[in-house]
């Protein structure tokens, strides 16, 4: 945790650590960086709730970026928002044994990028709704997960309604709005759920 530098900051995580989620995401993250990124998602969740933190908020996106790249922003942000544990509750729905959850989590922190898509305030709907047909397609197998958040639901809501469009028969979506934040779980439905396949690749 060398690298946040901050120690108001660094008091946080560990208040964080010891909370629920926390005991819950540990339990099937065993790879120590993604734990990192982990504990960093629920930290920027915290310092979201306060105004008075959006310096701080700011400062820590900003060092997990250049520690961690793009995809480990992106990893930190699915905690952030609530999607990683959403996405832990159905796979858990679908798991036959306990030993298949650990590595379909770590593999969508680990793959952030190739599994979802943030919908952006300079996305174009319908160019993203193209772009997106070929991505879910060429995961025909597996789920696919599109994400935004604040001003950027309307057109993430816009986005799956095109996609549902132009995906074949058979394809569906489940949406999971928690606040500001806007996730949707994109795939072949079975019984009225998202068919997720393990193992997870």
């Amino acid at each position: 945790m060398a690298f946040v530098q901050n120690r108001e900051t660094i008091d946080l995580i560990k208040e964080a650590r010891r909370g629920g989620e926390w005991s819950l995401l540990k339990e099937h993250l065993t790879d120590r960086r993604l734990r990192i990124l982990a504990m960093m998602g629920l930290t920027l969740r915290r310092l979201e709730k306060d105004p008075k933190d959006k310096d701080r908020l700011l400062d820590l996106r900003q060092k997990i970026l250049r520690k961690y790249g793009g995809v480990g922003l992106h990893a930190a942000e699915l905690v952030q928002r609530g999607t990683l544990e959403t996405f832990l509750l159905l796979i858990l729905r679908e798991a036959e044994s306990p030993a298949e959850v650990g590595p379909a989590v770590e593999d969508l922190l680990n793959r952030v990028d190739q599994y979802t898509a943030f919908v952006q305030q300079a996305d174009e709907v319908d160019d993203l709704v193209k772009e997106l047909q070929v991505r879910v397609l060429s995961r025909v197998s597996q789920v696919f997960i599109i994400f935004a958040y604040g001003a950027q639901k309307k057109r993430a809501r816009k986005v799956l309604e095109g996609l549902m469009e132009v995906l074949p028969k058979g394809y569906g979506a489940e949406t999971h709005e928690t606040g500001r934040s806007f996730t949707a779980f994109v795939g072949k439905m079975v019984e009225g759920e998202v068919q997720i396949n393990l193992p997870f690749e």
